[in-house]
Parts: C-alpha cells; sequence; structure tokens
C-alpha cells in the first residue's frame, strides 16, 4: 500500500536538494518493480518502468490510495 511504502521511504531516504539523486540502494533501471523515485523520493515519490499488468494494477492502486489520504487531509486542515 502507499502508506506503507511512504513510512518505508522515510526510514531510507536522506533529503537531497532539488535535483539531486536520493541516495538509496536501488538500481533504477529495474523494470516491472515498484521503487522509490530517483529525484523525489524525498517526497514519497514512487516510480515503475514498464509494468505488467498486475504491477500497473498495484501502482494504480498506491496511486488512489495516496490521492484518498490527501484529499482527506486538505479537508481536515481547511476546517475552523
Amino acid at each position: 500500500t502507499w502508506r506503507k511504502f511512504s513510512v518505508q521511504l522515510a526510514s531510507l531516504i536522506r533529503y537531497m536538494h532539488a535535483g539531486k539523486i536520493v541516495k538509496m540502494d536501488y538500481d533504477f533501471t529495474v523494470l516491472d518493480t515498484i521503487i522509490p523515485h530517483p529525484v523525489y523520493a524525498w517526497m514519497s515519490w514512487a516510480c515503475v518502468l514498464n509494468p505488467s499488468d498486475k504491477t500497473f494494477e498495484d501502482f494504480k492502486a498506491m496511486i488512489q490510495e495516496s490521492y484518498d489520504f490527501n484529499k482527506k487531509w486538505l479537508i481536515i486542515s481547511k476546517k475552523p
């Protein structure tokens, strides 16, 4: 899930300045695997190269979960 992925990212990454590659032990050329984004992982972004149908569906589910979570957070943060 997106939340599990975000928690894992938080423990792995070290913040880098904008435009710099995050220092992690990942092969960013690996195919069909959801991995942290090489530049934007510090913002909990993920990426996948050449996903299979299953991986693409898993990735879409993560994106939807992230969207739903942030939508709820935005609604809560706007309450007086």
